[in-house]
């Protein structure tokens, strides 16, 4: 069921709910944002952190930021590939931001359940842990 939480749940609250079905917990990291890190596979793991946003598009609607960092900028880096990745992502893009390249998603609050979430934040998790071992070749993030 899809559940318009913005009038009686904050997002620490749905993300714990989230964690608890993803088996993942969310910590404060302080300025409204939440971090945790999400099993990729072969024993890997991706950081990923949670925020509320605003939307220029829909602004009377509580949005979440969901993005991990998957490298820093460099003059090398094939942008125009990491842009072309976007179209093999279902919710999830690759952007620039504060020097980094990162995978993000933003995701209408109103309109999201756990299961959903929890589909969001694992392919942001993959996608970044993939673009950080195919552009950087290891792990830092």
């Amino acid at each position: 069921s899809r559940i318009a939480f913005m009038a009686t749940i904050n997002l620490e609250t749905f993300l714990k709910e989230v964690g608890k079905k993803a088996g993942v917990e969310f910590k404060p990291f302080g300025m409204g944002v939440f971090k945790t890190e999400i099993a990729v596979g072969k024993g890997r793991f991706q950081g990923v952190s949670v925020q509320t946003t605003s939307s220029m598009v829909f602004p009377d609607k509580s949005v979440a930021l969901v993005w991990s960092v998957v490298g820093k900028q460099a003059s090398d880096t094939n942008y125009v590939e990491l842009l072309e990745r976007n179209r093999k992502m279902s919710y999830a893009k690759t952007a620039l931001w504060d020097g980094n390249i990162v995978v993000m998603a933003q995701v209408l609050l109103d309109f999201t359940n756990f299961d959903e979430m929890n589909r969001i934040l694992g392919e942001v998790a993959v996608f970044a842990d993939i673009l950080e071992e195919e552009f950087f070749g290891s792990d830092k993030f």
